[in-house]
Parts: structure tokens; C-alpha cells; sequence
């Protein structure tokens, strides 16, 4: 004997086991079920066409820093994490990354066990506003490098990641790493391969 019973997601087919006796449940597929199924593999496949590895070797010269005129590095203050988080929203409107609410954000990345606030690396324009940052981990990974829309082709992304390997040269690392979305905007595969960086797989 057979019955059905419906709930908000999907119905389900009860029967008898003809081994047991025991009730057994078999969930009837639908197609809303398929299209969903096919909408998670999308997501997935366009993530991983998307992200791309790329690595910076140290072992040798990683050239020399010269920052543009009217922009300079100063050090990380805590104190200064929305700045940070609004620039990181305002970099990633236009593509090439994301970055969760202020709240969350901060929470994760300050309890994170790879954070370190020396390794936070904001570049401010002589005005005072920020115009540029580099958050890595302490595992010598780039989590974000984003340059303010206003500011590209000035040079500053390029001293900011110069800096950023001479700071990991100096602490002992082989080697710099990050992630990019190979359909990044503003260019940044070509942008990291000027720089000596090669792509490697995860």
C-alpha cells in the first residue's frame, strides 16, 4: 500500500519494505529539484573557472619600491577598520572580489589565527584619505590587495604588492601567493604577471 504526504519542500512516496515490512521513504523528484540541482553546479563551476592561484618567488630580487608622488604607507590602526572596509567595498563594486558587512568582516578577519595587523598595509594620499590597502595572512597569502577606482594607473598598486614581498622576503618566505577571478575588471592577471607572478595550481 502507498500513500503520500506533502510538505513545503517536496513530496514524499512511502511503501512497504517487502523485506521488513517497515515503512521506507523515497523522496519523488521534482523538477524544481533539477533546476536547483543544475543551479548549484553552475555555481560551483563559475567559482572554480573564476578563481585563479598565483604565486611570487623570493628567492630573488622582487625590485625596487618607489611610491607616487602625494600617496605614502602608514601603519595599520585598528581603530581605522572601517576606512579599511569601506574602501574594500568601494573597490569591489565594479567586480574582481567581495566583502561581507562591516560587523562580520571585522570579526572574522580579527580572529582569524593568520591575521596580524602588521601585515595590514593602507596607503593614504597626502590629504589624509585612504587610497589603497593589502590585508595578507601571515602564511605570506595577499587576502586582499584593492586600490581605490579614483586612484588606478598611478602606480600605487604596484608599490603596494612591491612592498608587500619585500616584507615577506625579509620574514623568511619562499614565496607570495593569492587569488584572482580570471575575470577581474580592471585587469589584474596581466597586472600580477608584470610582477613576476605565475600562476600554480591549488
Amino acid at each position: 500500500m502507498k500513500g503520500r504526504r506533502r510538505s513545503n519542500s517536496a513530496p514524499f512516496l512511502f511503501s512497504d519494505d517487502p523485506a521488513t515490512g517497515a515503512k521506507v521513504t523515497d523522496r519523488v523528484w521534482e523538477i524544481g529539484d533539477s533546476v536547483k540541482v543544475v543551479e548549484d553546479w553552475e555555481a560551483r563551476a563559475v567559482t572554480e573557472i573564476r578563481q585563479l592561484r598565483m604565486r611570487r618567488s623570493l628567492r630573488e630580487s622582487v625590485g625596487s619600491l618607489i611610491w607616487p608622488d602625494g600617496v605614502h604607507l602608514e601603519t595599520f590602526s585598528e581603530s581605522r577598520a572601517a576606512e579599511v572596509h569601506a574602501l574594500l567595498e568601494l573597490a569591489y563594486a565594479g567586480g574582481g572580489g567581495a566583502v561581507d558587512a562591516f560587523e562580520e568582516w571585522w570579526s572574522s578577519l580579527s580572529t582569524d589565527s593568520e591575521y596580524s595587523p602588521d601585515l595590514c598595509f593602507p596607503a593614504y594620499a597626502s590629504e589624509g584619505a585612504i587610497v589603497a590597502i593589502a590585508q595578507c595572512w601571515t602564511s605570506a597569502f595577499i587576502k586582499d590587495l584593492a586600490v581605490h577606482p579614483g586612484w588606478r594607473r598611478r602606480g600605487i598598486g604596484r608599490a603596494l604588492l612591491l612592498h608587500v614581498f619585500h616584507v615577506f622576503q625579509e620574514r623568511g618566505a619562499l614565496a607570495v601567493d593569492l587569488k584572482v577571478q580570471t575575470e577581474n575588471p580592471s585587469g589584474a592577471v596581466q597586472f600580477y604577471k608584470s610582477l613576476g607572478m605565475f600562476q600554480i595550481s591549488d
